[in-house]
């Protein structure tokens, strides 16, 4: 009765032996392509976000790779499709083709700087309103202690009754026990007022922080003396082509004259808090609730409302149509835009750019799935179906990514990578299920 036991075990250990070596052997194969595609999808983000300063630049990096994926989808054609190495070759410099343009940000095509009053060229690759779905995954903080006053627009005020709110405004802040103060516009002209300002701004316990023009100063000397770059932060951000702001750089060339919110940040973050690096551009949301706000009428109206600035920081702006952005968020006044990039910074809510490999891994077995199915001979609905599931997936993933991560997922290039996929395998396969004629065997 021992024998077929062991007859029958030495065949099942033989058939697991067998399954393991073919393991391995795939393993082995798919290792020989996928670690020098990491590599390689690697060393072409580092140089592709080094080197380029415009999206469409990318293309150089694009276009050879595109070429050589092509080269090599001709020698699949020439044969039966398997998925071998020599497939796989394609499959990897096509895919390295995809994660290059999403390096660059290829569909972008072209960004220039703009200031929120102006408008940046249409951007025809990549409608950007079609990502903004991902803000109402984003997670929400309660706000830092900021205090929005609000002033009435300028038009009809003289220049010196301006100057004199904003004298006004740092004496009551200070006074209130404000943690600082920061002024959403730039000051332009002389005014009689102009020595009392910067004795007022020069002699505060507080911070105090104004906006700069992106020109020559063009005020009184002694302003130039008391508003160094220390005070000073630009009001610049990106407007997309729909006119909608969605991101505020950090920098603008000049390190010394960060973004007025970034400057805001630090002092309210304290001396331990790092900084964005150079070149960061901000992804800005919302708070859970909005931020206390009042307008500088009612504080004049209210003196005893001056003292819900204590322990506040005081962002002063206008509240007008003219100084009034799209933002995802609804159209809202620029000085709650910096308020926005506050909050973002220092509670860390801003939906920062997906680790670029995250997108190469998904192409990558997305698209060997679509191939080994088209394959094995699956009907073209069936490949339409898993195109579309994994679809779902990938925009299932970027809300799971916003809403748990903070990461801006960029699901365009892995779908366009899926899609294209999707005939050209079909057109391989059709030399596969061509019928070979010849004589009898």
């Amino acid at each position: 009765m021992s024998e077929p036991s062991k007859a029958g075990t030495g065949s099942s250990g033989e058939l697991w032996q067998g399954r393991l070596a073919a393991y391995r052997t795939q393993i082995l194969d798919k290792a020989l392509i996928g670690v020098p595609l990491g590599l390689v999808a690697a060393a072409v983000d580092w140089i592709v976000r080094r080197l380029i300063s415009q999206p469409w630049e990318s293309a150089f990096a694009v276009v050879p790779l595109a070429l050589l994926a092509w080269l090599a989808a001709r020698g699949v054609a020439r044969r039966a499709l398997v998925v071998d190495r020599r497939y796989l070759l394609f499959l990897g410099l096509y895919v390295l083709a995809f994660s290059a343009a999403a390096s660059g940000t290829f569909l972008d095509w072209n960004r220039r700087l703009v200031l929120f009053e102006e408008r940046a060229p249409r951007s025809w690759l990549l409608p950007s309103r079609f990502g903004d779905w991902r803000y109402a995954a984003a997670r929400r903080w309660n706000p830092p202690p900021l205090a929005v006053v609000l002033l009435a627009p300028a038009t009809g005020r003289s220049q010196e009754a301006a100057r004199l709110e904003l004298v006004q405004l740092i004496a009551a802040s200070e006074r209130a026990g404000a943690l600082g103060v920061a002024f959403d516009f730039y000051l332009e002209g002389r005014t009689a007022l102009d020595p009392l300002l910067c004795q007022v701004v020069k002699q505060a316990t507080i911070p105090v922080y104004f906006g700069y023009a992106f020109r020559s100063f063009g005020g009184a000397k002694e302003l130039q003396s008391c508003l160094g770059d220390e005070r000073l932060g630009h009001l610049g951000a990106f407007a997309d082509h729909d006119g909608v702001v969605r991101l505020i750089p950090m920098y603008f060339g000049n390190q010394r004259r960060p973004a007025l919110s970034l400057r805001v940040a630090q002092t309210l973050a304290g001396k331990d808090w790092s900084p964005p690096a150079h070149g960061t551009l901000l992804r800005f949301t919302q708070p859970a609730r909005d931020y206390w706000r009042v307008s500088f009428q009612a504080l004049v109206d209210r003196p005893s409302d001056v003292e819900l600035l204590h322990q506040r920081f005081v962002l002063v702006g206008e509240d007008s149509a003219s100084d009034s952005f799209p933002t995802p968020y609804g159209r809202r006044p620029g000085v709650l835009v910096h308020a926005d990039a506050i909050y973002s910074l220092v509670k860390g809510a801003s939906l920062r750019a997906s680790p670029w490999w995250l997108g190469l891994v998904y192409s990558v077995v997305s698209c060997y799935l679509i191939t080994s199915l088209a394959a094995r001979g699956a009907a073209v609905g069936k490949l339409v179906l898993w195109c579309t599931a994994l679809t779902a997936g990938l925009g299932l993933l970027a809300v799971v990514l916003a809403a748990l991560a903070g990461w801006w997922f960029e699901i365009a290039y892995p779908l366009a990578a899926v899609w294209f996929l999707l005939p050209l395998a079909l057109a391989f396969r059709k030399r596969t299920l061509a019928p070979v004629s010849g004589p009898p065997s």
